[in-house]
């Protein structure tokens, strides 16, 4: 009997490790949960973190065309305009828009280009099929600003956004107004969201 006792026993070494064991599970568990735990609390604050430098950067960006409509809407007023002076609003749309680098173009309802500060008075202006079927119909339509998507200039040639606002003769919108920013004009603004290190917006 002894002999089948001794043969059925556990060795000492196995009593051992079940005990190390049963020492360690509770400490691993709850070592998993506090990982798990900091992880979705890293999580959560990279997500707040995010959201508040995406809303941030969003709104600085917002600013900047909130500025563009705000000039094209002071130049839209423009006497020149009302009395179809082209050449004068030429001069005065350059004057304004020296300090900004950017450039502005008046086109009409078919989307001829009237005024395009970008080249000298007087050079022949174009009419694309973009304009005419975008920018002059949508302010038309909405009688309010109107901020396109990325796309070719015709006369630049370059990859450009684009900031419309009507102008009213009488309670018609005769033109659009159109102010051109290149895409590389907002990197300031991202510049300035002040990311951490090795984040890029």
């Amino acid at each position: 009997v002894q002999n089948v006792l001794a043969r059925r026993a556990w060795p000492i070494r196995l009593h051992l490790v079940l005990f190390a064991l049963a020492l360690l599970a509770p400490l691993l568990f709850f070592s998993a949960m506090l990982t798990g735990h900091f992880i979705r609390t890293e999580h959560r604050t990279n997500e707040r973190q995010l959201g508040s430098m995406a809303s941030s950067i969003a709104a600085s960006v917002d600013r900047e065309i909130a500025g563009m409509i705000s000039t094209l809407k002071a130049l839209s007023n423009s006497p020149s305009l009302q009395s179809g002076d082209f050449a004068a609003f030429y001069a005065q749309a350059q004057l304004t828009l020296a300090p900004t680098v950017r450039n502005a173009v008046l086109m009409d309802m078919t989307g001829k280009q009237l005024v395009n500060t970008r080249v000298p008075w007087g050079t022949p202006l174009p009419v694309t099929a973009r304009d005419r079927s975008t920018f002059p119909p949508i302010v038309a339509r909405s009688q309010g600003p109107h901020v396109s998507d990325l796309f070719i200039g015709t006369v630049s040639k370059q990859p450009l956004i684009s900031v419309s606002v009507p102008v009213f003769r009488g309670d018609t919108v005769a033109y659009a107004l159109v102010m051109s920013l290149e895409p590389k004009q907002l990197l300031p603004v991202f510049r300035q969201s002040q990311l951490p290190a090795g984040w890029h917006a």
